[in-house]
């Protein structure tokens, strides 16, 4: 069981080295880059267990590169060199012949899903969110740490593309831009499916598996393994669902029989993710300052005025900001900050009044220039209700402000991601006047 551990010690290792060379990937340097392959051992105690047994076990982990199994117990590191180039121009993406095949056995939809099992039973929890047609992101969080993966689904086969591990810190941003000019860490599946194929450490050694989970029995799944000395890692995909299990098993040399010590299995359905925290927690303050805000709004009885702080003047700046909101009466302020904030990723970014109690809200991503709107929400603050206004946008589209105009409407200006180009562009704004929602 030690020499296991080991091994997902020295796995984890590997992870953080390819973490880095996608960061100065992004950074878009020019000259190719030496790295260390660097093992923390005091604090990997903790997590690393955790983390490679977890991650090895979720959708699509980028295999060890490069390592021969025979080495993996070497005290050691070794330095290696990154086999991967930069590259300058843009890769050129196409929707090869089995690309709904690669998206319905690996990402069928956007989702959160719950996972049972893994190391000391810590558990595993997955969100997918489609980024357009080609990109594909996946957060996982488990005992001990969280990592975030991007997937590029091209031609006919699905690529690694991005691996950061997160601790503590909020993920870094990535445009599509960006990810376009990087290669693939690893491949991690071609289609179409062949018993036997290769991809990096990992065989597709059935296309017709079946497989019971704590959920649900399934069959026709494939299957997936990476062996190495008298030990074997197997992830179960089927179609419409994704990774529903991953088993790490060791050969029992008197029976002949492999025997599972660890196993990860789906316990939930999927469930779309709560991509934006929709909820506030309000604390009243006195004698407040804002020092970072945008634009004072006056509520229609000039009894209170509202502002974004923490985002600059044209609440434009990267970061997560507050909703400061001043009884001007009395000058006591009361501050809202979202609640269940992962990381600080979400943020308000702007704010109408339509009433004395109600307010439009636009809350959307606190770091990156590729999101620059959100979604709409209703604050009551007379109740702290919060209330979705416009429900039926995609992935693609934000909306970008929102006017309350005298005659019982309000009009927004929406933000349509543009395919084509791959960002977002202000020629495909779209404008759009709704009656304002009744007070609850």
């Amino acid at each position: 069981m030690n020499d296991i551990k080991q091994q997902l010690i020295t796995k984890i290792g590997d992870t953080s080295e390819r973490s880095a060379r996608v960061q100065q990937q992004v950074n878009l340097k020019k000259n190719q880059q030496q790295k260390e392959k660097k093992i923390h051992w005091g604090y990997y105690v903790t997590i690393a267990a955790i983390t490679g047994v977890l991650a090895l076990g979720m959708n699509l982990l980028p295999s060890v590169l490069n390592v021969d199994p025979g080495q993996m117990n070497e005290p050691e590191p070794q330095e290696i060199v990154s086999p991967i180039e930069e590259e300058t121009e843009p890769v050129v993406l196409e929707k090869g012949e089995y690309y709904e095949l690669l998206k319905q056995y690996f990402f069928p939809q956007e989702s959160e899903v719950d996972f049972i099992g893994g190391f000391e039973n810590g558990g595993l929890n997955i969100q997918t969110l489609w980024l357009n047609d080609f990109y594909v992101q996946q957060i996982l969080s488990y005992e001990g740490g969280t990592t975030k993966h991007i997937y590029r689904i091209n031609g006919d086969q699905i690529e690694l593309v991005y691996d950061e591990m997160i601790d503590g810190l909020p993920p870094s941003q990535i445009s599509i831009s960006e990810l376009n000019k990087l290669l693939p860490l690893q491949i991690v599946i071609k289609a179409p499916f062949n018993p036997g194929d290769q991809f990096g450490d990992w065989t597709l050694i059935d296309t017709s598996g079946e497989v019971t989970t704590y959920y649900e029995s399934f069959s026709n799944v494939l299957i997936l393994e990476n062996a190495y000395d008298d030990s074997r890692i197997r992830k179960y995909f089927v179609k419409d669902y994704g990774m529903v299990k991953w088993e790490s098993a060791e050969l029992n040399k008197d029976s002949g029989e492999y025997e599972v010590f660890i196993a990860t299995e789906q316990i939930t359905a999927y469930s779309p993710p709560e991509q934006t925290p929709s909820h506030f927690k309000a604390q009243i303050v006195t004698n407040y300052v804002a020092d970072f805000n945008s634009g004072w709004k006056i509520s229609p009885e000039n009894a209170l005025r509202a502002t974004i702080n923490g985002k600059g003047e044209t609440a434009g700046e990267e970061g997560e900001a507050v909703l400061v909101i001043e009884n001007l009466a009395n000058s006591e302020t009361t501050i809202y900050a979202l609640k269940d904030n992962y990381f600080g990723q979400f943020t308000p970014k702007k704010v109408e009044w339509i009433d004395e109690n109600r307010l439009f809200v636009i809350i959307g991503a606190s770091h990156g220039m590729v999101t620059v709107g959100g979604k709409l929400y209703e604050l009551n603050i007379k109740d702290n209700v919060v209330t979705p206004v416009i429900e039926d946008l995609d992935v693609r589209e934000e909306i970008m402000s929102v006017k309350v105009n005298g005659d019982g409407t309000f009009t927004y200006e929406k933000h349509v991601y543009d395919t084509d180009q791959m960002e977002y562009n202000d020629s495909h704004i779209e404008e759009g006047t709704l009656p304002i929602p009744p007070a609850r």
